[in-house]
């Protein structure tokens, strides 16, 4: 068994968390601004967003196994979500690339659809990389330790 987590350990967690939950704002806000809203499917991220950023808020105000287990599960969301809309992105711009010039091929092709800014085939990663953040928060955190109790508000098991 570990020692009781540091103070130092414990506001590095919750500031990394913090931050995760201001990436995500803006992350929403951009898109927002940029009326990412046109088809179904440009709404994923808004859901991803909002799942995550509850999580983020059940675990900072109940710091117990089920939310910081939610909260990975949601940041594994944000980084699936990151992958999936980056392939969205790049097949999008790819058949726009190639229904301008359909005589292009290979490391055209991709150089164009890398340097294409609609739409930019790298923005989505960046909720992935607020995953990744999210899920280093996690890293060896008590509350996930095999030995670690479930406690309820009222501090019983």
């Amino acid at each position: 068994m570990r020692p009781a987590e540091s103070i130092v350990t414990a506001r590095l967690r919750t500031r990394v968390q913090g931050g995760v939950a201001l990436g995500l704002i803006g992350v929403a806000t951009e898109l927002a601004l940029i009326e990412h809203y046109e088809s179904p499917w440009q709404l994923v991220p808004f859901g991803a967003v909002g799942v995550a950023l509850l999580a983020l808020a059940w675990h900072r105000f109940s710091p117990r196994r089920t939310p910081a287990r939610f909260l990975q599960t949601a940041m594994l969301i944000l980084l699936g979500g990151g992958a999936a809309g980056s392939w969205l992105h790049f097949e999008g711009s790819r058949a726009f690339q190639l229904e301008s010039d359909p005589g292009m091929s290979g490391l055209t092709v991709l150089t164009k659809v890398m340097r294409a800014t609609a739409p930019p085939v790298l923005a989505p990663f960046s909720m992935g990389v607020l995953g990744l953040f999210g899920l280093a928060s996690l890293y060896r955190a008590p509350v996930l330790e095999a030995g670690a109790r479930e406690t309820t508000i009222g501090g019983e098991q």
